[in-house]
């Protein structure tokens, strides 16, 4: 009889690399042009976090309050700030001698566990088992992006590594005693729509546990991913502009048993079965709009990953027309113009003198009233039409300077009133005393009425809207008032 001998070997070691940085910070961009390749050319031997900061400046778009948690752990108030096995190492070499020392050393705990991501949700499943024992350590469990780009902020760098996304539960991971031989489960769901991520099949889940107080890094390791290979080369495009017609196209996962896809508009699954072919087209909701367009990949009886593309539903919004402005009282004037009639749902943007007047409320009527500066000076207006997120084109300007009206009143005592009809254009003219001359005249200066007698009553229902003046003369002397035909 031939006995074997079988001896269980320790996982090997993984050193933990974390780096708290900022896409608005100069010098970490300097120090990752070294950086970076050097954390490439040791790979195999580290795993690695990056915390973005919320300075300098305005600092990146992806810091996170459990960013900030991490941050008041290791006390960092300056940024770049690099941390090997929870030690800082701030030059090249230091952190390349960290690796090498803390890669040989022996593991004092195995970490194992996969995840898995469902559309926006991913399930993380793993464990820790400690090879030593004793209080006050933490597991951290957290989600990274590989590559991101669209936290770009001024430093020149155009894309980031290993971002992180999401701690579980959250910045201050989790408390745990250490009992030798003893597994600790690790188990977390979450949504990752609520976060940074801009690529979910871009994720990778980093498991490290630590000393408290020492700050001692006992192992660190990257989970498997075991989510399904997502389509390639997925396409949305509008068929014709005008029409909302949909064709997402997409390739087959490589080197994957492909069973049927589903395909997704703004994470609403639209298909009622599988799909077997390669392209789907939809009817898309609403015209001028944005839809992301998701599909997956069914592969021995799992969901993969989605892969997806947007598309702009294109309509041609027409251009307002017949713009006019028209003062109606003191600073205030009136914006109106036609519109056109269109399927679409049109709104209006008002711009004066090239500045946006409903920024974020855009409207649907087709007249508009806006209150003026200052007198004696031109203001120029253009309509802008919008459906939805697609503006058109501006319209030609209308323009207007408006002159302060004086009311006139003599201390001679030659006063009256007037009282505009708007139902019949009339106006009806109140004097102390007989009238022995009547004047009306528009803001321009024009004469529009003239009367040497004593007038009660003057129809103006053929007159434009805007404002008049109306001057008497009486025995005791003369006045002017204005007044505003609407």
């Amino acid at each position: 009889m031939c006995l074997a001998s079988i001896t269980m070997q320790a996982q090997q070691r993984k050193v933990l690399f974390e780096q708290f940085t900022s896409s608005t910070c100069s010098p970490c961009a300097s120090m990752n042009t070294w950086l970076t390749p050097l954390l490439q050319n040791n790979a195999e031997k580290v795993v690695v976090v990056k915390y973005q900061m919320n300075w300098p400046g305005s600092g990146d778009p992806y810091y996170t309050a459990e960013g900030g948690t991490r941050r008041g752990y290791y006390g960092v108030n300056a940024v770049p700030a690099p941390f090997t096995n929870g030690v800082s190492t701030n030059s090249q070499s230091a952190i390349q001698n960290a690796i090498n020392n803390g890669y040989a050393k022996p593991t004092e705990a195995t970490i194992t566990g996969t995840f898995k991501v469902t559309g926006n949700t991913i399930a993380i499943n793993g464990s820790v088992t400690p090879l030593i024992s004793g209080d006050g350590y933490k597991i951290h469990v957290i989600a990274n992006e590989k590559t991101t780009t669209k936290n770009k902020g001024g430093n020149g760098e155009t894309a980031f590594h290993h971002v992180m996304m999401k701690m579980f539960p959250d910045g201050n991971g989790t408390d745990v005693t250490l009992t030798e031989g003893t597994t600790i489960p690790i188990n977390f769901t979450f949504d990752m729509s609520t976060t940074n991520v801009e690529e979910m099949y871009d994720l990778e889940v980093a498991v490290f546990v630590q000393n408290t107080s020492t700050k001692t890094i006992l192992n660190a390791a990257y989970l498997e991913d075991i989510t399904p290979p997502a389509p390639e080369n997925v396409k949305a495009n509008q068929n014709e502009i005008g029409k909302p017609d949909v064709t997402i196209a997409w390739e087959p996962p490589v080197r994957a048993n492909v069973e049927g896809y589903n395909i997704y508009r703004d994470n609403v699954k639209i298909n009622t079965s599988l799909l077997t072919g390669n392209s789907y087209k939809d009817i898309a909701p609403e015209y001028g709009k944005t839809f992301t367009y998701s599909v997956s990949a069914m592969i021995d009886g799992e969901e993969g990953y989605w892969k997806q593309d947007t598309v702009l539903i294109k309509v041609t919004v027409p251009v307002p027309t017949n713009v006019k402005v028209e003062q109606i009282e003191g600073l205030k004037v009136r914006v109106s113009w036609d519109k056109h009639e269109t399927d679409y749902p049109v709104k209006y943007y008002i711009y004066r003198n090239a500045l946006i007047q409903n920024s974020g409320n855009p409207t649907s009527d087709t007249t508009f009233e806006n209150t003026l500066l200052v007198f004696d000076k031109e203001y120029c207006f253009q309509v802008v039409p919008i459906v939805n997120e697609i503006k058109g084109k501006q319209s030609d300007k209308a323009c207007i300077t408006v002159t302060e009206v004086p009311i006139l009143e003599t201390s001679k005592g030659a006063l009256f009133s007037i009282f505009p009809n708007p139902v019949s254009g009339t106006l009806n003219i109140n004097a102390r005393e007989p009238i022995t001359d009547c004047q009306i005249f528009n803001i321009q200066g024009q004469i529009i009425y003239s009367s040497k007698s004593n007038i009660k009553e003057i129809t103006i229902g053929s007159w434009d809207s805007g404002i008049y003046i109306i001057s008497i003369t009486t025995e005791k002397g003369s006045a002017e008032k204005r007044f505003i035909k609407k």
